[in-house]
């Protein structure tokens, strides 16, 4: 089966960008609240990305946010 990855990432704090990832590219890792509310039918969606997303882990470490902040003013 085909997948199509859609990448958005933030900058300038306040825009967001599509990046275009190549075959093979490291991932950033799946966003913590995806699990929490996710259909069930969706469970083992990420189980085909996680390749990318150790690679992508091994290359960046903890020094860079990967994590969703929440800001509820």
């Amino acid at each position: 089966m085909r997948r199509r990855v859609i990448a958005i990432g933030f900058v300038d704090g306040g825009h967001f960008v599509q990046a275009f990832l190549k075959n093979g590219s490291p991932m950033p890792p799946i966003a913590c609240n995806w699990t929490i509310f996710r259909d069930p039918v969706a469970k083992n969606w990420g189980v085909p990305y996680a390749v990318a997303i150790k690679k992508f882990n091994e290359i960046i470490g903890n020094d860079v946010a990967t994590k969703e902040v929440i800001d509820v003013d």
